[in-house]
């Protein structure tokens, strides 16, 4: 009996649970996790780890900022494959390095390739040949009309010449020069003697006599350096010819009115007219600065530039190489940019100048010329200065290539650009 009621209680047990199990209808996974979750977390000691929203938050934006990242990558290297195929159709025939450059500079600037695609083949040949610091601006500002005021150079030595002058006549001129510093020091001595002498004349007769000597040596002083500058200005290289002349004239015209002033100053009478005649004497001291401050312009602005900027693009060449190779040039890269920059700084700062030098040389008003020397000789200080700093910059780049193996002054460059010249100086 005990046996037959142990059966029945068992079969009941088991026919109860299997008619809960085929009565309840699991339609999804969710309702599942739904009824467990409340259970599962009070059963969770009171340490578990459960993450904050704030947290939460921070996780989701990273992963969206990843996935902005990502697809920028792939715009730029859409817009890259566009444009690799713009370039190859426009500039086939520039050195593939060249052609390569351009693309990194898609980092930088937004829809070159649209900026590309509007630029005839010759300004496509013109932007390749930019430095990589112009390139950016001109891309940048799409100012394509910027292109029109470049002319490619062929760089024929790196001496960058605008004219061949004789070297004898450059030794000539530089012996000349040393000569001529070492009788403007004599001169100056014979300047502060009389100048005591004004200062200490008490009657109006020694008074004349004493100015009229100072006033005199001061002519004579200018007339010293005059004649020196030009015959530097006549000997640099890096001046054009039609510069040269209109330089020239400028001088001869300056040295011919110091020599009638100082007939002047021969036949003055009183201190009043010496008065007179010292202001003028100012005068042309103002274009002694002018051109003395230009020769050196020149030097630096044309000849120092350009050599600068044939090194970078010795150093882009010298880039590609070494990236073909499959080496990192992450460093190499970064210091080219800077030197770039640098000396795009320098290419203003010489703009600026000439600028200066064309509005003194064409001004009658002497204070007005005075502040504009004041800024020529400023701008190029700075370009000069900044030159300087791109050369230590130089050295850097070629330590680099020569740790990857990469020869810098080997590199071959037949053509860069530069800035046109808009009229004679």
């Amino acid at each position: 009996m005990k046996k037959i009621f142990l059966f029945l209680v068992l079969f009941l047990l088991a026919f109860n649970v299997t008619a809960q199990g085929e009565g309840t209808d699991v339609k999804d996974d969710s309702s599942v996790d739904d009824r467990l979750e409340p259970a599962v977390i009070d059963s969770q000691p009171d340490n578990a780890l459960i993450i904050p929203e704030p947290e939460r938050k921070k996780v989701r934006e990273r992963v969206e900022d990843e996935e902005v990242k990502t697809e920028n990558r792939k715009k730029i290297e859409g817009n890259r494959e566009r444009l690799r195929a713009l370039i190859e159709e426009k500039i086939k025939d520039t050195p593939a390095a060249e052609r390569n450059r351009i693309l990194k500079i898609t980092e930088r600037v937004e829809n070159v390739d649209t900026f590309i695609e509007d630029l005839t083949p010759e300004e496509a040949k013109k932007f390749a040949l930019l430095t990589r610091a112009k390139q950016i601006e001109i891309a940048r500002e799409r100012k394509a009309k910027k292109l029109n005021n470049i002319k490619i150079m062929e760089v024929k030595d790196e001496e960058f010449r605008v004219r061949q002058i004789s070297k004898e006549n450059v030794k000539k001129a530089v012996e000349n020069l040393k000569e001529a510093i070492k009788q403007s020091d004599k001169i100056e001595e014979n300047l502060k003697e009389t100048r005591e002498r004004l200062r200490n004349a008490e009657k109006n007769e020694e008074k004349l006599a004493a100015g009229k000597e100072h006033f005199t040596n001061a002519v004579e002083a200018q007339l010293t350096e005059l004649n020196s500058i030009k015959e530097r200005i006549q000997n640099n290289q890096d001046l054009t010819a039609d510069e040269t002349s209109a330089a020239v004239e400028r001088i001869d015209n300056a040295i011919s009115k110091l020599n009638e002033t100082k007939a002047r100053i021969e036949a003055a009478t009183t201190l009043d007219e010496l008065k007179q005649i010292g202001k003028k004497i100012r005068e042309y001291a103002l274009i002694k600065h002018i051109y003395k401050t230009r020769a050196v312009q020149a030097n630096i602005c044309h000849g120092i530039l350009l050599r600068s900027d044939l090194l970078e693009r010795k150093a882009e060449l010298a880039l590609s190489d070494a990236e073909k190779n499959g080496q990192d040039t992450t460093e190499l890269n970064s210091k080219i940019e800077e030197l770039s920059t640098l000396l795009e700084t320098a290419r203003t700062k010489c703009a600026e100048a000439k600028e200066s030098f064309n509005s003194a040389k064409e001004t009658d008003d002497v204070e007005a010329r005075k502040e504009l020397i004041k800024s020529f000789i400023e701008s190029v200080k700075t370009a000069h200065e900044t030159l300087r700093e791109s050369n230590s910059i130089v050295l850097e780049i070629r330590t680099m290539t020569n740790d990857l193996n990469v020869e810098l002054d080997s590199q071959k460059v037949d053509e860069i650009v530069v800035e046109e010249e808009d009229g004679n100086e």
